[in-house]
């Protein structure tokens, strides 16, 4: 990889450029593909740990269609930016000073790659510029409105209506409305956008009542907090956050007596990660036990596992992809090398050559300058690369295939249960949900008494027996009485006196006859003479 230095000393252009010599009588078409990021080790959106598979797929590319396309790969990065919100503060500057500068002019131009949170500002200014806009990571909605996105493409893994989608099944199936949800505001920011995205498709449908809390979850009250209101609205928490906080939210839930099978948890793996934690019971603390009783309540919604840790050929690739981040960016091995964001980048540049070729072959006069008419091309088809096969919809986002995972009662494993096929049509059942409850069923939406004991049915069964009770112990209290009383009577006033019988006006209609003393109790009256 050769280094080339822009006219700003900040922004580096780094080029990977293989000149093939075309065939005789036929010039070939020049393809720039341009990947603006940030190099930090401890970022999901690292080009350190994802640019070698857009490196490596570039030189397939190149090998593949040599003599027709001639590929050149270039990052636009600035060596002072370590993190996602300085990109995005930089993202205007950046690409203004490489639209309006001096730059190669190719016939073919496109911005490939991942994005963190400067994806409204790319697609903002490329579509301005009616550039091609190829992302491999981002899932922001507004990437599917194609009046604002006219140019966009996507073929990350991680797609909102996906996971939307796959919500809204499962919480329609199992007829759950009333829903309550936690966001992790420590976390990445992914939770949130993805998040926020699920509760808007389901408040955009009737039916779905939604109640929401952030917490950062930095103290134990935070947790009890949370499950206090979760009691009080809802059995059926959504959980969007790090995975570490999910297990401990579920061992307070545990303890608070809320894993007994009368209330579900879901929560999402958008992609095994350092930064996202270790989404399983088996910390190896005192809580394991606890939590793996807690996780049988939890149900994760996640892409099957074959997609995630890749095809048989980027396994092959991965000891190639590590010596990239090593000696191509100076960064340490990263300690999961090869996942689903990884494979999407490779994936993108394969997916962009296959068009390309193809529509060289058919009309060499097509407008490939034109990012918005390159961008339908890709629309509802399907492409077969060595990642996986992919499917891009009707507004160019991939939609991956997604499970609804559960982890096992018996082997403690995160095992699949239902399949969500990529183009939404199906949800296939890959084995048994097992419910921790005593019958084995999910959850209702509401108890038979309401949230709080509060239906008028259970109020009046419980009044009923406590009246009951009530009036049987007053009853019986006031039999003693009488019969105390008639013995002091009996003792004290016997000679004087004559003792008459006591004798209980169990009608209370009548008053007593002349003559006669009465004590009135709410229940007894007692009488002599």
């Amino acid at each position: 990889m050769s280094h080339l230095f822009g006219s700003w000393s900040s922004i580096l252009l780094f080029h990977v450029v293989v000149f093939v010599t075309p065939q005789s009588g036929r010039s070939t078409f020049t393809a720039e593909l341009m990947t603006l990021g940030y190099v930090y080790n401890d970022s999901g959106a690292s080009l350190a740990y994802l640019g070698p598979g857009l490196d490596v797929a570039v030189e397939e590319v190149q090998r593949t269609y040599h003599g027709v396309i001639n590929f050149r790969h270039t990052y636009l990065i600035d060596r002072n930016i370590l993190d996602c919100t300085a990109l995005a503060d930089s993202t205007e500057y950046m690409l203004s000073k490489w639209w309006y500068g001096p730059r190669l002019i190719a016939n073919f131009t496109a911005f490939v790659g991942p994005q963190c949170l400067e994806t409204r500002e790319v697609n903002r200014l490329l579509s301005l510029w009616n550039v091609a806009f190829v992302t491999t990571i981002s899932g922001d909605p507004i990437l599917r409105d194609k009046t604002f996105s006219p140019t966009s493409l996507s073929t990350s893994s991680l797609t909102t209506i996906s996971y939307a989608h796959l919500f809204q099944t499962i919480l329609q199936r199992y007829n759950w409305r009333n829903i309550f949800a936690v966001f992790d505001i420590m976390s990445v920011i992914s939770y949130q956008i993805y998040g926020s995205a699920i509760l808007a498709r389901l408040t955009r449908h009737a039916g779905f009542v939604m109640t929401q809390r952030k917490l950062d979850f930095r103290t134990k009250a935070q947790y009890l907090s949370a499950l206090s209101d979760f009691k009080d609205v809802s059995r059926v928490c959504l959980f969007f956050g790090h995975a570490q906080r999910l297990r401990q939210f579920l061992v307070y839930a545990s303890k608070e007596g809320m894993t007994n099978g009368e209330y579900v948890y879901l929560a999402m793996e958008l992609n095994p990660s350092p930064l996202l934690g270790n989404l399983t019971w088996r910390y190896g603390d005192a809580s394991d036990q606890i939590a793996r009783a807690a996780f049988q309540s939890l149900l994760v919604i996640q892409p099957p596992t074959e997609s995630v840790i890749g095809s048989v050929k980027i396994r092959k690739l991965e000891r190639e992809f590590m010596r990239r981040t090593v000696e191509d960016f100076g960064l340490p091995i990263p300690k999961k090398p090869v996942n689903a964001l990884l494979a999407a980048n490779y994936a993108a540049v394969l997916i962009v050559a296959i068009v390309l070729n193809e529509t060289l072959s058919r009309d060499s006069s097509f407008p490939f300058s034109n990012g918005r008419e390159f961008a339908r091309l890709f629309r509802d088809r399907g492409f077969h690369t060595d990642v996986a096969d992919i499917y891009i919809d009707h507004v160019g986002e991939r939609q991956p295939n997604l499970t609804v995972a559960q982890f096992d009662r018996d082997s403690g494993e995160l095992t699949p249960r239902l399949l969500q096929l990529a183009d939404l049509s199906r949800v296939l059942e890959l084995s048994l949900l097992r419910w921790p409850s005593g019958n084995g069923a999910p959850p209702p939406n509401t108890p038979l008494c309401g949230y709080r004991n509060e239906r008028s049915s259970c109020q009046g069964s419980a009044t009923s027996w406590t009246q009951g009770f009530g009036v049987i112990g007053a009853f019986v209290s006031c039999l003693i009485g009488v019969r105390l009383v008639f013995l002091l009577k009996k003792r004290l006033f016997a000679k004087d006196r004559k003792a008459s019988d006591f004798w209980l006006d169990a009608t209370w209609l009548h008053s007593p006859p002349s003559g006669r003393c009465c004590f009135t109790s709410s229940l007894v009256r007692l009488c002599y003479y």
